[in-house]
């Protein structure tokens, strides 16, 4: 239970993990799961930051179909 605490503090704090810590995740599935779930919820932040890329062109079709349809 002390390695679980260890991994999610180092997690929590973006750390690396020590190799002991490391070995710990192939035995704990809770831990690996913890671990796991924290990666795509950063992986889901970074997307939300990306910038949205559209041509102006691209919106200018978008909003006269939106218009015509009104």
């Amino acid at each position: 239970m002390k390695d679980c605490r260890k991994i999610r503090k180092a997690v929590s704090h973006v750390l690396p993990l020590p190799a002991e810590l490391e070995e710990h995740l192939f035995a704990c599935p809770a831990c690996r799961r913890f671990v796991r779930a924290e990666q795509i919820l950063d992986l889901m932040h970074e997307f939300r930051q990306a910038p949205g890329s559209s041509s102006p062109e691209f919106v200018e079709r978008v909003m006269n179909s939106l218009a015509a349809r009104v």
